[in-house]
């Protein structure tokens, strides 16, 4: 089992022309104006890196952050945790491999992967992690961390239907003591998910609650007694995401949410982002009536009396250059902690007049503002944690993830002067 990716398809041609009149609603007044002239916060430095993969053999990123720890997944079955060691420092810590193996994954040139990984959820004290091995086919393996060392506290075996031969795990969430896993299940014949959750008291093994329903879309996102179901496929890929609220020991649908400006096509939940009473999702094949070039845009929505609506909608600049909007899908990743959001513009970076790709956006009086940029070409996750970020970028010429911690900006600040931190490596890509 590995992660399971689900692309947004492309929007077909031809923009609805009521889309065409929303402007207003696309571009409120609180959306960034000159993205270009942000301030750009320096990167950080990550030291004694461990080997988590291999070459070409690396195919994953920093999947779980969480305070002062994130979770590296190389891709072949081992995990490499990282830890806050200073302001914008990190340090290799630990190295998780499946506990039901007897020898971790081995090296090239006969390398050996093991189902040990993505998905992952991580909070203070607890980290979950798919896998599966003979002993167990479908697992999520818990991990404490009583002290500084993670150990395997318990094995999640989940639930098998008579006659299904596959399953596999498609999400899995956890605040506090709640853990919430989506599951597809195969057979030759037919296909169906379920979305199982399981409570624990600190310090004891989770216990098996039931199933949450009905199972839709392909991720989910949690916050205290309050899920997300993310699918963007709903309605024609229009996208919608399903909000389940928990009374005791039931989870009941409540809110079906919907971007104001979405149409079939646009991938609305592509991205999601949960942090309290703010959601960020996006819909990153949304076209932007400012600049057709530039699709993409992040609806942001707020609890309200009970009530989640729609805040701010998120949208791109337009270009001036055309190098500038390659491969560009405005919200293709979104990172969201406390009064701080991160948004992949999908941008091209690497020369010091063209903006970074990832922007970090602030919320002051109930308004979103962009402040700064970060980042490198080639993003392919974006964690958040306060006031640390990790990004994953892939360097063309080395094959292995890049991972940059950064320190953003106190709020309302500004970060130090910084050039580009892209222009060495545009520059061999470009000649």
């Amino acid at each position: 089992m590995r992660r399971f990716r689900e692309f947004a398809r492309l929007r077909p041609a031809g923009v609805p022309t009521l889309l065409c009149l929303m402007t207003s609603l696309l571009l409120p007044a609180n959306l960034p104006a000159q993205q270009s002239t942000l301030p750009i916060v320096p990167p950080g430095t990550v030291t004694e890196r461990l080997p988590a993969c291999y070459g070409w053999y690396c195919g994953y990123a920093v999947v779980a952050m969480h305070g002062s720890n994130a979770i590296f997944d190389g891709g072949i079955g081992i995990l490499e945790v990282l830890s806050r060691t200073g302001p914008d420092t990190w340090t290799a810590t630990q190295a998780l491999v499946n506990p039901d193996e007897a020898r971790p994954p081995q090296p090239p040139p006969r390398p050996t992967v093991q189902d040990f990984g993505s998905p992952i959820a991580l909070d203070e004290r607890v980290l979950l992690i798919s896998g599966s091995s003979r002993l167990h086919p479908a697992a999520i393996y818990v991990f404490t961390r009583p002290r500084q060392v993670w150990a395997h506290a318990q094995t999640i075996d989940l639930p098998k239907p008579d006659s299904y031969y596959r399953v596999q795990i498609v999400d899995v969430v956890l605040d506090e003591n709640t853990a919430i896993v989506f599951v597809r299940y195969h057979n030759s014949v037919r296909a169906f998910k379920q979305v199982h959750w399981y409570t624990r008291t600190t310090g004891r093994p989770f216990v098996y609650q039931g199933t949450i329903a009905p199972a839709v879309g392909n991720r989910l996102a949690l916050s205290r007694n309050t899920m997300l179901m993310v699918d963007p496929r709903a309605d024609g890929d229009r996208g919608a995401a399903y909000v389940f609220q928990r009374v005791g020991a039931q989870w009941t649908q409540t809110q079906k949410l919907t971007g104001s400006g979405t149409a079939p096509g646009d991938g609305f939940g592509s991205a999601v982002a949960f942090d309290g009473n703010l959601i960020a999702i996006s819909a990153p094949d949304q076209p932007n009536p400012a600049d057709p070039q530039v699709p993409g845009a992040v609806y942001t929505f707020v609890r309200n009396s009970g009530t989640w609506v729609e805040d701010s909608v998120l949208a791109p600049e337009p270009v001036t250059d055309p190098d500038d909007w390659q491969s560009t899908r405005f919200g293709q990743h979104v990172a969201l902690s406390g009064s701080r959001l991160l948004v992949d513009s999908g941008r091209y970076a690497g020369r010091p007049e063209v903006p970074q790709p990832v922007i970090l956006y602030e919320r002051h009086s109930n308004r979103w503002q962009p402040r700064a940029q970060l980042g490198c070409l080639g993003i392919t996750e974006v964690a958040l944690a306060g006031s640390a970020a990790i990004l994953t970028y892939y360097d063309p010429i080395r094959p292995t993830p890049q991972v940059k911690p950064y320190l953003l900006p106190a709020l309302g600040g500004t970060p130090p002067p910084a050039d580009s931190t892209c222009e060495g490596i545009a520059g061999r890509v470009r000649e």
